[in-house]
């Protein structure tokens, strides 16, 4: 199984998070991003996605 990363969970990279969710499966995702609340928004809104 192969894993997709992000790096920044902003205005470009959380609609591609979404995209890649609905594309290959929440379990196949990942992503980063600077600030913890920003972590936290995307964590509540892309569920089962593996965050750092």
């Amino acid at each position: 199984m192969a894993w997709m990363g992000f790096i920044g969970a902003g205005n470009m990279g959380y609609p591609m998070i979404r995209g890649a969710r609905k594309a290959f499966g929440a379990e196949q995702v990942i992503f980063t991003d600077i600030s913890q609340e920003r972590r936290e928004f995307v964590k509540q809104e892309t569920i089962n996605i593996y965050h750092t």
